[in-house]
């Protein structure tokens, strides 16, 4: 972002690779928990991280010719997922 102090002028340009990575986080999250010592921000570093070894997790089972079986729901405490590696 650039802003022009004697042209009153604000410019910027899109990193798209970032935008694209952003849109897929566009919308709104309920986070549930019952671990009460943490802040809404150490609760959403917590899920992101958990969302994020989980999409490495999944990366890993392709090269490995393997799937991965997901709930249709999270359980109330914690995560859970199935995972079932073929091949």
């Amino acid at each position: 972002m650039e802003y022009e102090e004697e042209k009153k002028t604000f410019s910027y340009s899109w990193e798209e690779s970032k935008r694209t990575a952003a849109e897929k986080l566009d919308g709104s999250y309920l986070l549930k928990t019952d671990r009460a010592d943490l802040s809404a921000e150490e609760a959403w570093r917590i899920y992101t991280l958990l969302t994020r070894a989980e999409a490495a997790f999944r990366t890993l089972l392709v090269a490995v010719g393997g799937t991965a079986d997901f709930p249709s729901q999270r359980v109330s405490r914690g995560s859970c997922a199935c995972w079932r590696i073929t091949g």
